[in-house]
């Protein structure tokens, strides 16, 4: 039997990744791994036209978003997968999930 998927506004989901953000700040060690790992994996990232191994959820607009994706294009010359994360007015998140031989690492450019 076939199912339509159920759509859920995109409103719905962007709050639901600003809360697995938040949840950064309240984990840590191998915890803290395993969330980073998590929103990375996350379905709203997609692969920028010009950089197949840069991830973004949108943003491009922002006032930071040059100086963010001249640091993701050094990150990836070294070997990394990007994501770039958004930054929630009521949330303080890092800016990339680095990827790199299985490893997530959260970084932040301050």
């Amino acid at each position: 039997m076939w199912f339509r998927k159920k759509h859920v506004p995109l409103q719905t989901v962007m709050n639901d990744f600003t809360a697995e953000l938040a949840k950064l700040h309240q984990l840590s060690g191998a915890d803290f791994s395993r969330q980073v790992e998590r929103i990375a994996l996350r379905k709203e990232f997609h692969p920028l036209e010009t950089d197949e191994n840069i991830f973004s959820v949108g943003g491009e607009k922002s006032d930071d978003y040059q100086n963010l994706l001249t640091a993701a294009r050094k990150a990836v010359e070294f070997g990394y997968n990007v994501y770039m994360l958004p930054n929630p007015k009521e949330t303080r998140t890092a800016d990339f999930i680095f990827l790199k031989k299985g490893i997530y690492r959260a970084y932040d450019l301050t």
